[in-house]
């Protein structure tokens, strides 16, 4: 949030990416996503809301 910038996290499974995303979601501020595919890991991009 201090900078204002957009964060991609390192890859990973979809365990680990529920948590992030369940932790965010009480923040007004932030939205979190991750791309759509098969992939097992996947890397979440965490940005501040515009």
């Amino acid at each position: 949030k201090t900078t204002g910038k957009s964060y991609q996290m390192r890859p990973l499974n979809a365990y680990y990416r529920r948590l992030v995303h369940n932790i965010l979601v009480g923040d007004p501020q932030i939205v979190s996503h991750s791309p759509q595919g098969d992939d097992r890991l996947k890397r979440i991009t965490i940005s501040v809301k515009t």
